[in-house]
């Protein structure tokens, strides 16, 4: 485990290595009406548990385009668009065709992740992702289907629980991104949002 002093420089701004585990989850599209009626329909129990110990649950207000990729980039960088270099979820190329912008080749900047990942803290050691099917036991549904945010989170335990069993040490940092089908699909308290 790092020492209370480790910290790792990413783009000019110093992060300390987790101290103990530490999981971080960016929930794409969500509203926070999602939540209060889940925590309030007991659907989120340890959520619930989570935010009356020792969890915060705090609301911010937006500071760039409501879109996907530069929100998850700028999390995952720690800069803006400006810095990072990802303004929109695509862009027009030349030829006239849509180009997503999903490839890492179109960063201008290091993630946090990656550093992380260099400083030891963050990776599958051992697992390639393409055992991660069988680790978990199901194929991975599409990226547009209701449960690709479930499969993401359910990813992240089984790696740990894998990593714990086989090395006796699970993962000190899990960052799991979701989609937002589901919020394009369905408003709180609705079928599938459930």
């Amino acid at each position: 485990m790092p020492t209370a002093d480790s910290l790792i420089t990413v783009n000019g701004r110093d992060y300390r290595l987790p101290r103990r585990p530490t999981v971080v989850i960016t929930v794409d599209g969500c509203q926070p009406a999602y939540l209060d009626d889940g925590m309030a329909r007991g659907l989120m129990p340890r959520l619930s548990a989570l935010l009356a110990g020792d969890g915060a649950y705090h609301l911010g207000r937006g500071q760039m385009p409501s879109l996907t990729n530069p929100n998850n980039v700028s999390i995952v960088t720690g800069v803006a668009p400006a810095v990072h270099g990802i303004p929109g979820n695509h862009f027009r190329a030349p030829d006239g065709s849509e180009v997503q912008l999903t490839d890492p080749a179109h960063l201008r900047c290091p993630t946090i992740l990656g550093e992380m990942q260099r400083a030891g803290e963050l990776g599958l050691p051992g697992l390639g992702i393409a055992d991660v099917p069988a680790v978990v036991g199901r194929p991975a549904p599409k990226i547009y289907e209701w449960d690709a945010s479930a499969y993401a989170a359910e990813i992240g335990l089984t790696v740990h629980r894998h990593l714990l069993a086989r090395d006796g040490r699970g993962l000190d940092l899990l960052y799991v991104s979701t989609t937002d089908f589901v919020q394009h699909k369905e408003a709180p308290g609705r079928a599938i949002a459930c």
